[in-house]
């Protein structure tokens, strides 16, 4: 029976916060976020770059928890909350749109940035 919950505990893995304590649950699973104090979750995504966050909301398509966190993140920062969120690959480009260019509605979706786009 030991045998079993030192196997089960190795599996989860666990994480080491820098005040010194444990967490069950390995850094950004489920149990880490249900156990470990706010203002360390708020540190772990605080340190990361933004390309950092979008590369890991990118990842954790099925896991709301974190993107949620990647948000709170990015708007501490005086950053749009859903920067890393691309509904139209134009966006990621973050070309910018002269003041005087056309706006262009196809669909419902704003295509201004279409006609700045160098590749076009």
């Amino acid at each position: 029976m030991r045998f079993l919950l030192l196997a089960a505990l190795a599996l989860s893995g666990c994480a080491t916060h820098p005040d010194g304590s444990i967490t069950l649950g390995a850094v950004e699973s489920p149990y880490w976020h249900e156990s470990t104090p706010r203002a360390e979750i708020d540190r772990h995504y605080d340190e990361m770059e933004t390309y950092q966050l979008c590369i890991l909301w990118e990842k954790s398509r099925n896991k709301e928890y974190v993107r949620e966190e990647i948000s709170k993140s990015l708007k501490r920062r005086g950053d749009n909350p859903l920067r890393c969120y691309l509904p139209t690959p134009f966006k990621a480009y973050d070309v910018p749109i002269p003041a005087a260019a056309p706006r262009i509605v196809l669909n419902g979706l704003l295509l201004d940035a279409m006609l700045s786009c160098p590749f076009l």
